[in-house]
């Protein structure tokens, strides 16, 4: 019944608009569209165009107050500007010009309408707040939609068709119990306001349905491709991080290289397996546990490469220890000269044969730095061959028979005896040192040199012995070795 008188009043509206138009019904449409476009720009968030808007706003209602005072719409219109002004102004928003006019009462009559009572005007400002808060619910409930959160999109849109449907009560009731036309000036409006809102919350809840059943879609698409990724992912990765599965990545055994080297093979076809994954599968696109596994791979990865690498920490020192301390006594060899008072530093076969397992060690964990080392190491090997046949013939120089240092008649007796006993022709014995040196724990020794002679002259050789240290001193002297042979002069 409401909607069939609101249909008749508007029509005899728009005809008496028609037959009776008056003066300032143009600048009437021009506020009204304003008021329209401000209202649009306000609820969509964007104030500045808002505030622009309102500004034009003030400007026109000021025209048609000029060009028309008692102009039916005027009332209504300046009704609508105040009400948008007061929440565009609630937002923080700079105030807006207001129209320049006092406010009209609302008891006053309306030209081309009776006066309302007040308890009228009461109710139709009822609803205008109860529209007001369905603008404001219906604005809420487009924010959650736009954010997909569709449980609060229903509840907020619940409450606008609740103020709402208070809104037509409220106009139901001034046209039923105080006789407001529809049509009325004071009444148009609000009426206006409640038919398109009433369009714009359906047309919402249309959209909305349309969306949360998309997303449902989405969701239930989602949560199939998951599905399909785990069944299809989960088992292949599962088989290298699972503990007791036959390609389970474990602690790197360093110290077995052949094992060592299928525990590599693994991680490469674990490594294959992720890159293959990482391929087909887009950051995001798997699901909770799937995402999780992957990244247990990974983790299993790194830390098989780390825990590797430390084991293999030690045996890099050495080696690099040992390089290092070569190449630094090579290069002083560099600098060496016969009256140095030292001899030229040369390494042992067996020193060399030594880096060589240790540097083999490496060859299973970093073949490069492997690599890298033996080329460092053949290196130093030929340049060891050049010192020790330097210093072997600095040592097979003639040099005289040196002078004794200490003297000890018993002690030279002892040596030269010791010697005899071996079957060397002893012309002469010193002791080229001043003392016993001390070997703490175990033994002391000292130094002589020997003057013999062979079949091609007379040689001395330094000879050197020993007494090991008992409980009570030292025991009996003990020949311990001797050098090569020396020529005189």
């Amino acid at each position: 019944m409401i909607r069939k008188l609101l249909a008749v009043g508007a029509m005899v509206f728009f005809s008496t608009l028609v037959a009776y138009a008056e003066p300032g019904d143009d600048l009437s449409r021009e506020v009204g569209s304003l008021i329209q476009k401000a209202e649009k720009f306000f609820f969509s968030g964007n104030l500045p165009e808002a505030g622009d808007q309102l500004n034009q706003v003030a400007v026109k209602l000021g025209e048609l107050r000029a060009q028309n005072p008692g102009h039916k719409s005027i009332i209504s219109l300046d009704s609508r500007f105040k009400r948008l002004k007061q929440k565009y102004e609630a937002k923080g928003a700079p105030a807006s010009p207001g129209a320049a006019e006092k406010p009209a009462a609302a008891a006053v009559p309306a030209a081309g309408g009776p006066e309302l009572k007040p308890a009228a005007v009461q109710t139709l400002d009822r609803a205008n707040k109860e529209l007001d808060a369905a603008e404001a619910s219906l604005k809420q409930a487009r924010e959650s939609m736009n954010s997909h959160d569709f449980n609060k999109f229903g509840s907020r849109l619940y409450k606008a068709e609740g103020h709402l449907s208070k809104a037509k009560d409220l106009l139901e009731r001034a046209e039923r119990s105080y006789k407001v036309e529809a049509d009325h000036p004071q009444a148009r409006p609000c009426h206006q306001r409640f038919a398109a809102l009433g369009q714009e919350i359906g047309k919402t809840k249309k959209e909305g349905e349309l969306r949360k059943g998309q997303a449902l879609a989405s969701k239930q698409e989602a949560e199939g491709n998951i599905a399909a990724l785990d069944e299809k992912w989960l088992p292949r990765i599962q088989e290298f991080i699972r503990p007791g599965a036959a390609a389970y990545i474990d602690y790197p055994v360093t110290h077995d290289p052949q094992r060592l080297a299928e525990q590599d093979r693994t991680v490469e076809k674990a490594r294959g397996l992720l890159a293959e994954y990482e391929k087909e599968v887009p950051q995001g696109g798997a699901g909770p546990r799937l995402e999780k596994t992957a990244n247990d791979l990974r983790s299993a990865i790194e830390n098989y490469h780390r825990q590797r690498n430390a084991g293999f920490g030690d045996v890099r020192r050495v080696v690099e220890d040992e390089l290092g301390e070569w190449e630094r006594r090579f290069g002083e060899n560099r600098n060496w000269r016969e009256d140095s008072g030292h001899s030229l530093f040369i390494v042992r076969p067996e020193r060399f044969q030594r880096l060589e397992r240790e540097i083999e060690k490496l060859k299973a964990a970093a073949p490069g730095e492997a690599a890298s080392y033996s080329g460092r190491l053949a290196g130093l090997r030929e340049e060891n061959r050049g010192w020790v046949e330097k210093r072997t013939a600095w040592e097979n120089r003639s040099r005289p028979f040196p002078a004794a240092k200490m003297t000890s008649g018993a002690l030279e007796k002892n040596m030269a005896d010791l010697l005899t006993d071996r079957g060397w022709k002893v012309e002469k014995l010193v002791i080229v040192d001043k003392d016993w040196w001390v070997l703490k724990g175990e033994y002391r020794y000292i130094h002589g040199a020997a003057l013999s002679r062979d079949g091609d002259g007379p040689f001395w050789s330094q000879v050197s012995f020993r007494q090991i240290q008992t409980l009570a001193g030292y025991g009996p002297t003990e020949f311990w070795e001797a050098g090569k042979k020396i020529r005189l002069p």
